[in-house]
């Protein structure tokens, strides 16, 4: 009978286990599948047309990257969001998406991956944000993408958020491959004043190239950015160089700001943050199309590609929205790491477009495939972890990436103390032979996907479209969650 008692609980957790997996693969379920994990390399770039390859008949390309911040999955037109976005969905519908394209959980990491075109644990950036006031960031060592094309001839811009390391002027933007650079350099701030408070003052963090900048006081940070890439493309209009722009939006990342004209047509939603991040994420929408504008204006379009991508994914306590992806901003469930992206050029063969790719797609892939793009190639000193992705998205070959290593982070925190437990679990824990699966880590091979560790906000939050009500209730628990973790770190910090 006891035996049995014991069967019977063993079968049931096992079938526990089972629907949480089942639970955890939902969310990727119908993007799969088509997915096979048979991959054949590809060098070179092959047309199943016939036709002659568009980057072997033209002068290398003019690159502009888009990335936005804090953008959730359900927060683009094309994805059935409330939120208008008609140029971002012209621009994909007409272009490739990449729906199962995959970034960091949060800014800086990301930032760092696609400037190098290494995973975060390559770098020391595995960890988290950079701070202000804190010696870190990108590795000098390591060449960053504007490096590399400028080596082919390319003039580089970077307009926008940097956050990829300033403790040292070495680390700042215009030593690490751009020729220009307006914008901040911490991982947010006001988007009108553009300043940053820290140690209870606020501080200026807007600059030209590296001196401080002032003139764009009181002008909202979006329009202000789309203003600085539309003559950046005058000036690159009269030159015989190929531009690589970096085009780092603010928004729609806190604080919730935005000028009111933009809100027009969002009275119907709620709560108000979600209005307002509405309206922040059609601004963005809007310069968008002033971008893509000026590019046909310049006569620099018909030679142009466009990308398209978000850092991670949406902040739920900002009112974003990852439905119908499990978690948010910070966590390697889906909600935290998979992004919006796209793809949009003329060089794309017209038969090739008007498609989503279903392959495997990381942000550190943009290196490889941008210098491919460019003419160029990687040299034997180029250990990087990014996958030339160029003939997945220009002519739906399958691509050559099997996994995703999303993040390792260091061993988990033990207790402090001298007891018996604590040596146990600290001796544990620095041990090389195991795998200790109280680390918090992600890795994607195939349709599979593991994680370790202590996950946060394990949850689907709901459709603010569909469930309003409800969305207001999760994003007031989040936030005073978040809220009551802050002032205990603060108490425990302060009694140490």
């Amino acid at each position: 009978m006891r035996y049995c008692y014991k069967m019977k609980v063993r079968v049931f957790f096992l079938l526990m286990l089972i629907v949480e997996i089942k639970t955890q693969m939902d969310d990727d379920r119908n993007f799969f599948l088509n997915f096979t994990t048979t991959f054949s390399p590809r060098d070179t770039f092959t047309s199943t047309d016939g036709e002659t390859p568009p980057t072997e008949s033209r002068t290398p390309p003019h690159i502009i990257f888009i990335m936005v911040d804090d953008l959730g999955w359900n927060d683009v037109g094309y994805h059935g969001s409330e939120i208008r976005t008609p140029h971002m969905d012209n621009l994909a519908e007409n272009g490739v998406k990449l729906e199962n394209y995959y970034t960091a959980p949060v800014c800086g990491p990301t930032r760092a991956q696609f400037l190098s075109g290494k995973y975060s644990i390559h770098m020391g950036t595995h960890r988290g944000n950079t701070i202000a006031c804190e010696p870190t960031g990108l590795p000098t060592q390591f060449p960053t993408i504007a490096d590399k094309l400028k080596e082919q001839g390319y003039n580089t811009h970077l307009i926008g958020k940097w956050h990829a390391g300033f403790h040292t002027e070495d680390h700042l933007p215009t030593s690490r491959g751009f020729d220009t650079f307006r914008g901040f350099l911490l991982g947010h701030g006001d988007h009108y004043t553009h300043t940053r408070q820290y140690q209870g003052k606020k501080y200026l963090d807007f600059y030209d190239n590296t001196t401080p900048y002032n003139q764009s006081w009181g002008h909202y940070s979006t329009e202000v950015f789309t203003e600085r890439a539309k003559e950046i493309i005058e000036e690159s209009e009269n030159t015989s160089k190929p531009m690589f722009m970096f085009l780092s939006y603010q928004a729609p990342h806190n604080p919730l700001q935005v000028p009111s004209e933009y809100l027009d047509g969002y009275e119907h939603i709620q709560p108000e943050s979600r209005r307002k991040y509405a309206a922040m994420v059609t601004a963005i929408d809007e310069g968008v199309g002033q971008v893509v504008e000026s590019l046909k204006r310049s006569g620099m379009y018909d030679n142009s590609v466009i990308i398209f991508s978000t850092d991670n994914g949406g902040d739920v306590g900002s009112a974003g929205s990852n439905f119908p992806l499990r978690g948010n901003k910070g966590s390697l469930y889906q909600g935290g790491i998979r992004a919006i992206g796209f793809v949009s050029s003329p060089i794309i063969l017209a038969a090739k477009r008007s498609r989503a790719v279903m392959d495997l797609i990381h942000v550190t892939d943009w290196m490889p495939t941008l210098l491919h793009i460019a003419g160029g190639s990687l040299n034997s000193n180029d250990l990087i972890d990014g996958v030339n992705q160029w003939n997945t998205i220009s002519n739906a070959e399958r691509s050559e990436r099997k996994e995703i290593l999303h993040n390792i982070k260091d061993r988990p925190r033990f207790r402090r103390g001298r007891g018996r437990r604590s040596r146990i679990a600290n001796r544990r824990g620095s041990s090389f032979d195991t795998w200790n699966v109280r680390v918090v880590s992600s890795l994607t091979y195939g349709p599979w996907k593991i994680l370790t560790g202590g996950q946060a906000r394990d949850i689907v939050y709901p459709n603010p479209a569909n469930h309003p009500f409800l969305f207001i209730v999760f994003n007031g628990i989040y936030l005073y969650t978040e809220l009551f973790c802050n002032v205990y770190r603060a108490v425990r910090n302060g009694n140490k």
